[in-house]
């Protein structure tokens, strides 16, 4: 088992879309609720402040692998991918450092009922971060993932997969990083 701390710092804007199931007030419209809502789309810690949940992280270094398709030397046909996806974990939120009241709202005419293509649209907003930047730690429980490997695919992760609402892996843009630094302990 191998930990790695990997700092990482945003591309683009990133976009959360969390469920939250707030009631109505009396008599309130669908817009108004809306309005009044949206932030409670955002995953914040008790202060306020906006985090980016592990599992956002971990999914997509584990599309990365997949994505990339990469052949294990020596193993015939057996590619990265299913030692990604059982042997790496990412276990701790990253703090965005920006606090729920200070978030930008981004506009989406989507389908009402959440279906592609469906024919009633209606206005949503999303909660955006413009930019944040941090350390996620992964725990490698998998001995054949080194180091070049985990840096080819988390680097990958970052530029063609994303992470959250309309990332490039959904045909979005928001939700790209770069890899700052990458400490093996």
């Amino acid at each position: 088992m191998k930990v790695v701390t990997v700092n990482v710092k945003s591309l683009s804007p990133y976009a959360q879309s969390r469920y939250h199931n707030t009631p109505r007030l009396a008599g309130e419209q669908p817009d108004a609720w809306e309005e009044r809502t949206w932030r409670n789309r955002a995953h914040t810690l008790p202060d306020g402040q906006i985090f980016i949940p592990p599992m956002a992280f971990s999914g997509c270094i584990k599309e990365a692998a997949k994505f990339l398709n990469k052949k294990i030397p020596g193993k015939r046909n057996e590619t990265w991918t299913k030692h990604f996806e059982s042997g790496v974990i990412v276990s701790t939120p990253l703090n965005t450092g920006v606090n729920v009241n200070d978030l930008q709202r981004y506009p989406v005419h989507c389908s009402s009922d959440g279906t592609p293509g469906g024919k009633t649209r209606v206005m949503r907003y999303f909660p955006v971060v413009n930019e944040w930047k941090g350390i996620i730690t992964v725990t490698v429980l998998d001995d054949m993932i080194d180091k070049e490997i985990f840096s080819e695919v988390i680097v990958t992760a970052g530029s063609l997969i994303g992470i959250g609402t309309f990332r490039p892996r959904n045909r979005g843009y928001f939700g790209r990083f770069e890899i700052t630094n990458i400490k093996w302990e």
